[in-house]
Protein backbone atom coordinates (compact mmCIF):
# COMPACT_ATOMS: atom_id res chain seq x y z
CA UNK A 1 0.00 0.00 0.00
CA UNK A 2 1.15 3.30 -0.72
CA UNK A 3 1.75 5.80 2.19
CA UNK A 4 -0.58 7.98 1.52
CA UNK A 5 -1.67 11.12 3.36
CA UNK A 6 -3.89 10.05 6.70
CA UNK A 7 -7.63 12.19 4.85
CA UNK A 8 -7.42 10.74 1.38
CA UNK A 9 -10.33 9.12 0.01
CA UNK A 10 -10.14 5.77 -1.68
CA UNK A 11 -12.20 5.17 -4.89
CA UNK A 12 -12.43 1.99 -7.25
CA UNK A 13 -14.27 2.52 -10.40
CA UNK A 14 -15.57 0.34 -12.89
CA UNK A 15 -17.41 1.30 -16.47
CA UNK A 16 -18.19 -0.67 -18.73
CA UNK A 17 -21.44 -0.20 -21.67
CA UNK A 18 -24.76 -2.30 -21.80
CA UNK A 19 -27.11 -1.45 -24.97
CA UNK A 20 -25.06 1.44 -26.31
CA UNK A 21 -25.00 2.78 -22.82
CA UNK A 22 -21.88 3.51 -21.64
CA UNK A 23 -22.02 3.23 -17.59
CA UNK A 24 -19.81 3.91 -14.27
CA UNK A 25 -19.82 2.24 -10.84
CA UNK A 26 -18.09 3.55 -8.00
CA UNK A 27 -16.68 2.04 -4.89
CA UNK A 28 -15.88 4.83 -1.94
CA UNK A 29 -13.72 2.87 -0.24
CA UNK A 30 -13.32 4.89 3.11
CA UNK A 31 -15.61 8.25 2.35
CA UNK A 32 -17.70 8.35 5.05
CA UNK A 33 -17.10 8.93 9.11
CA UNK A 34 -13.91 8.74 10.43
CA UNK A 35 -14.84 11.72 13.52
CA UNK A 36 -13.82 11.18 16.47
CA UNK A 37 -11.67 8.42 15.72
CA UNK A 38 -14.42 6.06 14.49
CA UNK A 39 -13.45 3.87 11.22
CA UNK A 40 -14.58 5.31 7.68
CA UNK A 41 -17.88 3.13 5.70
CA UNK A 42 -17.56 2.55 1.91
CA UNK A 43 -20.42 4.54 -0.15
CA UNK A 44 -21.45 3.08 -3.70
CA UNK A 45 -22.66 5.29 -6.51
CA UNK A 46 -23.55 4.81 -10.37
CA UNK A 47 -23.96 7.04 -13.17
CA UNK A 48 -25.00 7.01 -16.76
CA UNK A 49 -23.34 8.83 -19.55
CA UNK A 50 -25.10 9.70 -22.46
CA UNK A 51 -24.20 11.79 -25.18
CA UNK A 52 -25.79 13.72 -27.50
CA UNK A 53 -25.60 11.72 -30.93
CA UNK A 54 -27.38 9.40 -29.21
CA UNK A 55 -31.17 11.38 -29.40
CA UNK A 56 -33.23 13.91 -31.20
CA UNK A 57 -32.16 17.49 -31.13
CA UNK A 58 -35.66 17.79 -29.51
CA UNK A 59 -34.79 14.78 -26.26
CA UNK A 60 -31.47 16.67 -26.04
CA UNK A 61 -32.71 20.10 -25.88
CA UNK A 62 -34.61 18.73 -22.48
CA UNK A 63 -31.67 17.22 -21.27
CA UNK A 64 -29.06 19.25 -21.64
CA UNK A 65 -30.60 21.95 -19.38
CA UNK A 66 -29.98 25.37 -18.97
CA UNK A 67 -27.92 26.48 -15.40
CA UNK A 68 -29.52 27.69 -12.04
CA UNK A 69 -27.28 30.10 -10.61
CA UNK A 70 -27.16 29.97 -6.23
CA UNK A 71 -25.00 31.21 -4.09
CA UNK A 72 -23.89 30.18 -0.21
CA UNK A 73 -21.63 32.40 2.02
CA UNK A 74 -18.77 31.20 0.28
CA UNK A 75 -19.55 31.23 -3.07
CA UNK A 76 -21.45 31.38 -5.97
CA UNK A 77 -22.82 27.88 -7.15
CA UNK A 78 -24.26 26.69 -10.22
CA UNK A 79 -27.31 23.74 -10.21
CA UNK A 80 -29.72 22.01 -12.66
CA UNK A 81 -33.40 21.52 -12.14
CA UNK A 82 -32.38 17.48 -12.96
CA UNK A 83 -34.18 15.92 -10.62
CA UNK A 84 -37.65 16.60 -12.61
CA UNK A 85 -36.17 16.48 -15.92
CA UNK A 86 -38.14 14.88 -19.08
CA UNK A 87 -36.20 11.49 -19.63
CA UNK A 88 -33.71 11.03 -16.71
CA UNK A 89 -36.44 11.26 -14.06
CA UNK A 90 -38.48 8.59 -16.27
CA UNK A 91 -35.34 6.42 -15.41
CA UNK A 92 -34.83 4.08 -12.18
CA UNK A 93 -32.59 5.58 -9.94
CA UNK A 94 -31.71 4.62 -6.49
CA UNK A 95 -33.78 7.12 -4.35
CA UNK A 96 -33.85 9.49 -8.06
CA UNK A 97 -30.71 11.08 -9.25
CA UNK A 98 -28.49 13.02 -7.29
CA UNK A 99 -25.38 13.79 -9.38
CA UNK A 100 -25.84 15.80 -12.86
CA UNK A 101 -22.31 17.37 -14.93
CA UNK A 102 -22.35 18.77 -18.32
CA UNK A 103 -19.27 17.35 -20.52
CA UNK A 104 -17.75 19.04 -23.83
CA UNK A 105 -20.07 21.75 -23.61
CA UNK A 106 -18.01 24.18 -26.64
CA UNK A 107 -18.22 21.79 -29.34
CA UNK A 108 -22.51 20.25 -29.65
CA UNK A 109 -21.44 17.04 -31.72
CA UNK A 110 -19.24 16.15 -28.86
CA UNK A 111 -21.81 17.13 -25.92
CA UNK A 112 -22.64 14.83 -23.15
CA UNK A 113 -24.10 14.02 -19.69
CA UNK A 114 -22.96 11.94 -16.44
CA UNK A 115 -26.12 11.58 -14.65
CA UNK A 116 -25.96 9.44 -11.35
CA UNK A 117 -27.42 8.34 -8.23
CA UNK A 118 -25.73 7.64 -4.38
CA UNK A 119 -26.76 4.99 -1.89
CA UNK A 120 -26.59 5.43 1.96
CA UNK A 121 -29.42 8.17 1.78
CA UNK A 122 -31.44 8.36 5.19
CA UNK A 123 -33.26 5.72 5.26
CA UNK A 124 -30.93 2.81 4.20
CA UNK A 125 -28.02 4.17 5.60
CA UNK A 126 -27.66 0.73 7.22
CA UNK A 127 -27.70 -1.20 4.35
CA UNK A 128 -25.03 -3.11 2.75
CA UNK A 129 -24.42 -2.95 -0.70
CA UNK A 130 -21.90 -4.84 -3.15
CA UNK A 131 -20.71 -4.85 -6.97
CA UNK A 132 -23.41 -7.57 -7.82
CA UNK A 133 -25.66 -4.96 -6.57
CA UNK A 134 -24.62 -1.83 -7.69
CA UNK A 135 -24.48 -3.33 -11.37
CA UNK A 136 -28.11 -4.95 -11.30
CA UNK A 137 -29.44 -1.35 -10.50
CA UNK A 138 -27.23 -0.05 -13.45
CA UNK A 139 -29.04 -2.87 -16.11
CA UNK A 140 -32.12 -1.97 -14.91
CA UNK A 141 -31.58 2.04 -15.09
CA UNK A 142 -30.77 1.13 -18.85
CA UNK A 143 -33.63 -0.56 -19.42
CA UNK A 144 -35.50 2.05 -18.41
CA UNK A 145 -33.95 4.59 -20.33
CA UNK A 146 -34.81 2.41 -23.38
CA UNK A 147 -38.59 2.21 -22.15
CA UNK A 148 -38.08 5.98 -22.24
CA UNK A 149 -36.29 6.57 -25.14
CA UNK A 150 -37.13 3.26 -27.56
CA UNK A 151 -34.94 4.85 -31.07
CA UNK A 152 -31.97 5.74 -28.89
CA UNK A 153 -29.31 5.60 -31.64
CA UNK A 154 -26.18 3.08 -30.49
CA UNK A 155 -22.28 3.95 -30.68
CA UNK A 156 -20.78 0.99 -33.06
CA UNK A 157 -17.88 -0.22 -32.03
CA UNK A 158 -16.28 -0.91 -35.68
CA UNK A 159 -16.45 2.69 -37.04
CA UNK A 160 -17.21 4.87 -33.94
CA UNK A 161 -20.71 6.42 -35.54
CA UNK A 162 -24.47 5.97 -34.00
CA UNK A 163 -26.88 4.18 -35.60
CA UNK A 164 -30.31 3.34 -35.01
CA UNK A 165 -30.73 -0.39 -33.02
CA UNK A 166 -32.64 -1.44 -36.65
CA UNK A 167 -28.84 -0.46 -38.12
CA UNK A 168 -26.79 -3.20 -36.55
CA UNK A 169 -26.89 -5.85 -34.07
CA UNK A 170 -25.69 -5.91 -29.93
CA UNK A 171 -23.36 -9.20 -29.67
CA UNK A 172 -24.54 -12.22 -26.95
CA UNK A 173 -23.97 -10.15 -23.83
CA UNK A 174 -25.88 -6.95 -25.16
CA UNK A 175 -22.47 -5.38 -24.34
CA UNK A 176 -21.28 -4.34 -27.93
CA UNK A 177 -23.16 -2.77 -30.77
CA UNK A 178 -21.74 -3.51 -34.62
CA UNK A 179 -23.62 -1.69 -37.33
CA UNK A 180 -24.28 -3.48 -40.59
CA UNK A 181 -22.31 -0.78 -42.37
CA UNK A 182 -19.55 -0.69 -39.94
CA UNK A 183 -19.24 -4.48 -40.33
CA UNK A 184 -18.78 -4.37 -43.82
CA UNK A 185 -16.26 -1.64 -43.51
CA UNK A 186 -14.47 -3.87 -41.30
CA UNK A 187 -14.62 -7.20 -43.71
CA UNK A 188 -13.23 -4.84 -46.77
CA UNK A 189 -10.51 -3.94 -44.47
CA UNK A 190 -9.59 -7.38 -43.09
CA UNK A 191 -9.87 -8.79 -46.81
CA UNK A 192 -6.92 -5.85 -47.77
CA UNK A 193 -5.32 -6.85 -44.75
CA UNK A 194 -4.94 -10.55 -45.52
CA UNK A 195 -4.57 -9.55 -49.41
CA UNK A 196 -1.46 -7.36 -48.74
CA UNK A 197 -0.29 -10.65 -45.87
CA UNK A 198 -0.49 -12.99 -48.97
CA UNK A 199 1.27 -10.90 -51.40
CA UNK A 200 4.39 -10.58 -48.51
CA UNK A 201 4.34 -14.07 -47.97
CA UNK A 202 4.07 -14.95 -52.07
CA UNK A 203 7.11 -12.64 -52.37
CA UNK A 204 9.29 -13.60 -49.33
CA UNK A 205 9.02 -17.17 -51.07
CA UNK A 206 10.10 -16.18 -54.23
CA UNK A 207 13.09 -14.85 -53.07
CA UNK A 208 14.38 -17.39 -51.13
Amino acid sequence: MPDVPKDTRHIEVWRGEYRGVTWEINRLVDWYGGYHGEPRQEGWTFYLCLHRRQFTDEQWFSLWLPPQETSDLFRDLVSYAYESAPIISDIEWHCGPTFYEKRDDRDANRQSIKVGCDYHHYGDERMTYNWNWLYRDVLQAIESLWSAVPNLRCWCSYNGKYYDVSEGAFDEGMLRFTSNEGKAEGDVQRAKWEAEKRAKEAEGASNA
